[in-house]
């Protein structure tokens, strides 16, 4: 049910109090009672709370519970709608008798609230403002409160003197004894908040004494003119004339009353330019006190920073005096000082061929030989592109003909190779190892022949099953495809795990990808700029579309998608939370809840937690379950009400809930428990991705990706557990199975760690086009009939019974910190 937001004339209100829905608050709306009789329909007695009420639902046992705007009272019912704003009434006070007995009438607007925040408070307006009645409009709350009021003002003005209720500022003095006397009634009333404004106090009585005053002094001013006139006349009239003695009086006097008018004059202007001058100095002595002390502040502020800058100087200096102590590491000391990363890396990677030994060394440089006779094959070979199957295959006997529009292409072989362009002029999709492994070779034509085999399908085929010795795939979104690679190993995107392809598709480019569902149902959700595509991982064919609707035409995308319940969530900034039936593809999404997701310009982050959907919508933290009814039908199960900022990352551990915002802090949240989320700490600067983990011990830590070339694991408690130092900022990252992804600033670069090496990357891969989704997987979760992160299933010592040795050694956990 909507509120009516619509001014109506005195007539009409007068009988809306008698004529109006019997469920449906107006704007004079103070109180309203609704029973479950009232609202009864075809599925049940339900009633949405309106948006500028608060309900107090109690059902048939007598159980109260608060509710909020927007929430539902089912079953069998009594709802009580109590406005949670202020509500304006304006009064009017005749014949109040001053101190000295002189009649005054006081006129004001009073504001009042019913209290909310004590249930006593609420019981206490329902019982003794409401009473027996079902509505109640401010009218009405009017007549009960005018004793109160009208008793406060009388007994307000009874204390003070005429002359102080005409005095300015009079209401100020007299609002704050009204507050005082008839807020304690008020209150047990069930009201709070009071509050009296556009006052005026007329005092009719002074007024007219004060008037009569006047006009007597003026009639016997004018009594006394008068009379001097009819002796003058009278004079003249005897033929008495004046003697010089009286005329000289009467000028005197005349002369006497100018300069004493002229005298009263000079002496206000003194008195005025006097005033003047002690204004202009307290002016400029404030002026000069506040422009001393701003000089103040500033130099406190300026030595304070030098007095950190010193300490953060001290400790630099501390630290690298320590770290210099030892001969070995000066070195490396050294080449960390450095702030070119292209120059640190080849400095790093010199300073290991250093330390190797001669066989390292020997292995290293056959190692390169083998991969530049590798590069002159592949150069040597003609570049001749494999032609495209056709449509339907052509059987035996049957005719085949060229329609007039096609044309016959033909193809010229190359007269010569030539030399490849180097990689600055072409970027290729290629893995690149920055920590060498250098194996043990025992000879050159062995390195050769695993450099330039072709790569196994049977591994590969054992990757897509879930049986290799990967403990971790990346998944990414890039352009219109969706990969899964090996972030410690992949070389190309040629002999990928998962592949899907999502050119046809008419939704756009891809944003997000996610995975969900259970066994051979198992999806690829994959969000795109309009609307959302899945795949079935059981045959990797074709793809259903789920738009947002006709001819709709998106700014950003869907930056993340579940599947809940039967149907597919979908959070977008530009569209909030959007929902499509999992068996109705190709039709427009339903928007969730816009009501609560339109007053932010930003939505993102959906996930799974504890079998709820939970997302960030601006500031706000929303956690949403299935209703009662066991449809499409959702409610809020807990809400974070939101930081200082807009919410920039969202992940969680199962347990816990972890919020960054734009600031840089980053909170805790455990919806489960009534506490308040708690600052964990402050990275002081915008935070671009989180991921949660659990190191040895059971010790859950937390990766930040803060868009540097740092990306520290944290501690709940705050503290570094690890630092993952990167050749360039990072700005997104996750963390699986003792593999620690990274995603370039740029978008073009992924990047990843051992647990147990987070001083350089492994294993850098280049992509073409910007990856703009990244998530670590298990090897399980891609494979058809498997679902959730499982650890990876490691062969055994020995080869296979049924293939070749692989060609990299199972990745092991790290060692515990």
């Amino acid at each position: 049910m909507s509120e009516e937001f619509l001014e109506k004339s005195p007539g009409e209100r007068e009988r809306e109090r008698f004529q109006r829905d019997p469920v449906s608050p107006t704007v004079n709306t103070v109180y309203l009672r609704v029973k479950s009789d009232q609202v009864k329909g075809i599925l049940g007695s339900k009633y949405a709370v309106p948006q500028g009420f608060m309900g107090l639902v109690k059902d048939a046992a007598g159980k109260g519970k608060l509710l909020f705007p927007g929430e539902e009272a089912t079953g069998d019912f009594t709802l009580h709608l109590l406005r949670d704003r202020d509500v304006r009434m304006p009064f009017t006070v005749l014949r109040a008798r001053s101190k000295d007995g002189f009649d005054s009438s006081v006129s004001f607007e009073l504001g009042v609230t019913p209290n909310l925040t004590q249930r006593e408070s609420i019981d206490a307006f329902i019982e003794r403002s409401a009473q027996t009645r079902r509505h109640m409009d401010w009218p009405l709350l009017k007549g009960e409160i005018q004793p109160v009021i009208s008793g406060a003002v009388l007994d307000a003005v009874k204390e003070k003197a005429a002359t102080e209720l005409s005095a300015a500022g009079a209401f100020e003095s007299l609002r704050e004894e009204v507050i005082r006397r008839a807020e304690g009634a008020l209150s047990r009333l069930g009201l709070g908040n009071v509050q009296l404004e556009a006052g005026k106090i007329r005092n009719e009585g002074f007024e007219a004494q004060q008037a009569e005053l006047a006009a007597l002094a003026q009639q016997a001013e004018k009594v006394r003119a008068e009379q001097q006139v009819q002796s003058a006349i009278l004079k003249d009239q005897m033929g008495e004339e004046l003697s010089r003695k009286e005329l000289e009086e009467f000028l005197a006097g005349a002369r006497e009353e100018g300069m004493i008018k002229q005298h009263e004059r000079a002496k206000a202007r003194i008195e005025r330019e006097a005033e003047l001058d002690q204004l202009q100095m307290e002016y400029k002595k404030q002026r000069h006190s506040l422009e001393a002390t701003l000089k103040k502040m500033v130099i406190e502020k300026g030595l304070e920073l030098d007095e950190l800058m010193l300490e953060k100087h001290v400790a630099v200096v501390k630290k690298l005096r320590e770290q210099l102590n030892e001969d070995d590491d000066r070195i490396a000391v050294y080449i960390n000082l450095l702030t070119d990363e292209r120059l640190k890396a080849e400095l790093i990677q010199r300073l290991i061929q250093k330390s190797m030994s001669a066989e390292q060394l020997k292995a290293l440089a056959e190692l390169e030989a083998a991969k530049a006779r590798q590069n002159e094959v592949k150069v040597s070979q003609p570049n001749i592109e494999p032609i495209k199957e056709a449509a339907s295959e052509v059987n035996a006997g049957q005719s085949v003909k060229l329609a007039p529009t096609e044309q016959v292409v033909r193809r010229e072989a190359p007269v010569e190779a030539e030399t490849a362009a180097p990689v600055t002029e072409r970027i290729e999709a290629q893995g690149t190892a920055l920590t060498e492994n250098v194996p043990v070779v025992e000879s050159v034509d062995h390195a050769e022949v695993e450099e330039v085999d072709v790569p196994d399908e049977t591994a590969t085929q054992r990757v897509e099953q879930g049986e290799s010795g990967v403990d971790a795939l990346c998944l990414v979104a890039s352009g219109r495809r969706v990969y899964a690679m090996d972030p410690l190993r992949q070389k190309s995107l040629e002999d990928l795990p998962l592949d899907l392809n999502f050119d046809p598709g008419r939704l756009g480019s891809l944003r997000s990808v996610r995975m969900g569902g259970e066994g051979r149902d198992r999806l690829c959700l994959a969000g795109a700029r309009n609307g959302v595509y899945t795949m079935l991982l059981a045959h990797r064919k074709a793809a259903r579309e789920y738009p947002i609707g006709n001819n709709v035409e998106a700014r950003t995308g869907v930056n993340a998608a579940v599947l809940y319940k039967n149907f597919i969530y979908a959070t977008h900034s530009e569209f909030g939370l959007l929902r499509w039936p999992l068996l109705q593809p190709y039709s427009p999404a339903v928007h969730v809840m816009p009501d609560l997701t339109s007053r932010f310009s930003t939505t993102r982050g959906l996930t799974l937690f504890d079998e709820r959907l939970l997302f960030a919508n601006g500031p706000t933290v929303l956690l949403l379950e299935q209703g009662l009814a066991q449809g499409a039908a959702l409610r809020v199960a807990a809400r974070y009400p939101g930081t200082r900022h807009e919410v920039t990352a969202l992940a969680h551990d199962g347990q816990y809930v972890l919020v960054a915002d734009a600031a840089g802090d980053v909170y805790v949240w455990e919806p489960r428990q009534v506490t308040a989320p708690l600052l964990a700490f402050r990275a002081g600067k915008a935070v671009g991705e989180l991921a949660a983990t659990t190191l040895s011990g059971d010790r859950k830590c937390l990766l930040v990706a803060l868009k540097s070339t740092v990306m520290p694991m944290l501690f709940q408690d705050g503290s570094t557990a690890l630092e993952f130092i990167a050749p360039e900022p990072i700005r997104s990252c996750d963390v699986l199975e003792g593999v620690v992804v990274g995603l370039s600033r740029d978008r073009m670069r992924v990047f990843a760690w051992r647990e147990n090496r987070p001083e350089w990357p492994q294993w850098q891969f280049q992509f073409t086009e910007p990856v703009l989704d990244m998530r670590l997987v298990t090897p399980r979760e891609i494979a058809a009939g498997n679902s959730g992160r499982q650890t990876a299933v490691r062969p055994g010592n020995g080869s296979p019974a049924n293939g070749p040795a692989p060609l990299h050694k199972p990745m092991q956990r790290p060692p515990a910190y």
